[in-house]
């Protein structure tokens, strides 16, 4: 996408990760995955990339959720692997998060290893990943690029220990994005590149 902006945060045993403006209506990868919460705060209208996703899925995103199709109760799992046409990914793993009321940053730490073991089950290359905090109305101050990638990196090295063990075929993931809002997204991903950085400092 043109107007796409995204920056490099680094590379971890053979992953490159990033930080990008995309939702998972725009995301050109494998798999683009969302988390979705079994409503949102107020019950007010969802915002953002899952407003995006619903209109692109001609509203059959909310529709699921109310029919009970997909509760999005916590740590609960769809995969739309069937490709539509409004999506550029051809597959999208919705990760159901539970009450907002409830949400702690533990479960989107969780939401992104469910993400990584879905994807290499999949075998896919490239994914994608957004937290939809903001879609759902939390607001939080509290900066997530340091919970999301502690669980990145904590899963990717339990991948490798369950590859040794020979239980695991190795990992496909090559490409990993976190998807984040364009507003102050140089912040965004300034946090993420430092954050990165002390992680691989702390590790030598």
């Amino acid at each position: 996408m043109s107007n796409t902006k995204q920056f490099v945060v680094g590379q971890y045993k053979n992953i490159n990760i990033h930080i990008v403006t995309w939702d998972a209506v725009t995301a050109e990868v494998d798999l683009a995955c969302g988390c979705f919460f079994e409503h949102e705060i107020n019950h007010a209208p969802i915002k953002g990339g899952l407003a995006d996703l619903n209109h692109a899925l001609n509203g059959k995103l909310l529709y699921i959720r109310e029919q009970k199709l997909f509760s999005a109760i916590r740590f609960e799992t769809l995969l739309i692997n069937h490709p539509q046409h409004n999506l550029q990914s051809e597959k999208v793993l919705l990760i159901g998060m539970g009450n907002p009321e409830e949400w702690t940053v533990a479960d989107t730490s969780k939401a992104v290893q469910i993400a990584f073991r879905t994807a290499n089950q999949l075998a896919v290359k490239s994914v994608a990943f957004a937290p939809s905090i903001l879609d759902t109305g939390l607001n939080i101050q509290t900066d997530l690029s340091s919970v999301l990638l502690d669980a990145l990196l904590e899963v990717c090295d339990a991948q490798l220990e369950l590859e040794k063990l020979g239980l695991v075929k190795p990992n496909t993931v090559e490409t990993w994005y976190f998807g984040a809002g364009d507003h102050q997204f140089e912040e965004k991903a300034n946090h993420y590149i430092q954050n990165f950085q002390q992680r691989i400092t702390q590790q030598k």
